[in-house]
């Protein structure tokens, strides 16, 4: 009987924390909104990882092997996690709260990976997942062609809709047309307040959503649709890094899988005729931001500069960065925990080759594995060249791909082994 009420309860506690971890997913892109709480604002995924938390723990402590098993995060990220939480105590900003909140960020990721990695994701039904993580994007999806809608018909003099749920005191920017890329038109940022960041989220959706295959034909019409609208708002970001992270991605697993040319050259297709209907209502210097100067040449240098000035072993210390970041992952990372933040960038940066050095045999294995490492490719890539290492997305990305391909699991994967309820490895 006692065993009868154990299942039960394990049962009621996976049902919560699968159905906690879809409305978080769903949640996360939502960055510029949040709920008034306490004399302030707070974000909607945080208040989720706050509920979240307390099942974490449980989950963790009912099977310890669901985190132990985990190599990144035992010899990577908690190492560093512990060495930059010490950090704080040279940090030259920690009287202003600089530090706490960095630190306060860090968590967070690191939570957030927690989080995904202990839902013990395979090949069995990560898919599930990835239909959430394709579901999130809706709405970011649904307020950049807002935006979109906003150049052309210019109806609204702020940069986002429903602006009295924006964050208090944090995204004041938003109340007037912030990414201005010239003719009274702005770059789409959505419910990132960052082109770069949402432009590369939205490329990380789209390569995901190549992993489905739709049968029936009006569910097939809307989902081309939705992947028409995500290259749509992805060329109106205007970010060459939100390119990058697509050709990449993209060129990666067409060279893999050996099909989607035809979606290459339908966005080469979809890229001319766009710039054909700039030029037809001339509006077509905006896209003198894609070979202009972006300022990013000027940071990286400040940054090499900056950095020649602190202890390489030990680092200045969590916040000390100005700003918080040199928009350079290593860089960035070297400069606030000295080697072991260089430690921690290097294993993050090599996840990609771990990926692609697994061999299956099983044909579903493989497709799932070529799309997985092209986009751990393009997300490790994008985090390299622009750090948008404390925003929620890229560790949701990184968490599905190590949870499905977790370093105890690569050699069984091989036969098709597959987790047990409790996380244990069958037989």
């Amino acid at each position: 009987m006692n065993n009868l009420s154990g299942i039960i309860i394990h049962k009621k506690n996976k049902g919560a924390y699968f159905f906690l971890l879809n409305i978080f997913i769903i949640s996360a892109p939502l960055v510029v909104y949040g709920f008034s709480m306490f004399g302030g604002s707070v974000r909607i995924s945080r208040i989720l990882i706050i509920i979240i938390l307390p099942l974490l723990l449980l989950k963790i402590m009912e099977n310890p092997f669901l985190i132990k098993r985990d190599n990144f995060f035992l010899y990577a990220m908690l190492p560093y996690l512990i060495y930059t939480t010490i950090s704080i105590l040279w940090s030259p900003n920690v009287e202003t709260g600089t530090g706490i909140q960095r630190l306060g960020g860090l968590y967070e990721i690191v939570i957030v990976y927690l989080i995904i990695i202990a839902a013990d994701i395979n090949a069995e039904n990560v898919l599930k997942i990835l239909k959430v993580y394709l579901i999130s994007a809706i709405v970011p999806l649904g307020v950049g062609i807002w935006q979109i809608a906003n150049n052309i018909l210019q109806f609204s003099s702020i940069e986002i809709p429903f602006n009295q749920f924006v964050i208090t005191g944090k995204y004041n920017e938003l109340a007037g047309r912030y990414f201005s890329a010239g003719s009274g038109i702005t770059r789409i940022s959505s419910t990132f307040a960052e082109p770069n960041i949402f432009g590369c989220y939205l490329a990380s959706v789209f390569l995901f959503s190549l992993l489905f295959k739709i049968n029936k034909k009006w569910i097939r019409s809307i989902f081309r649709i939705f992947q028409l609208s995500i290259l749509i708002v992805i060329i109106f970001t205007l970010s060459k890094l939100a390119y990058l992270f697509l050709i990449i991605g993209l060129l990666y697993i067409t060279r893999k899988n050996k099909k989607y040319i035809f979606t290459i050259i339908f966005i080469i297709l979809l890229m001319i005729v766009i710039i054909v209907l700039l030029n037809y209502y001339k509006v077509s210097n905006i896209l003198n931001r894609l070979t202009g100067d972006s300022g990013h040449y000027k940071i990286f240098v400040e940054s090499l500069s900056e950095i020649q000035g602190i202890n390489y072993f030990i680092g200045a210390g969590i916040g000390s960065i100005p700003y918080g970041s040199w928009h350079r992952f290593i860089i960035s990372r070297i400069y606030e925990s000295g080697m072991i933040g260089l430690i921690f960038a290097f294993a993050v940066s090599i996840i990609p080759i771990n990926i692609m050095r697994l061999k299956v045999k099983n044909r579903y294995e493989k497709k799932i594995k070529n799309n997985f490492a092209g986009v751990m490719l393009s997300t490790i890539i994008g985090l390299n060249a622009y750090d948008y290492f404390i925003h929620l997305w890229p560790w949701i990305v990184i968490g599905i791909i190590m949870s499905t391909y977790n370093t105890k699991k690569l050699k069984n994967l091989k036969r098709m082994r597959t987790p047990n309820d409790d996380g244990s490895l069958k037989k």
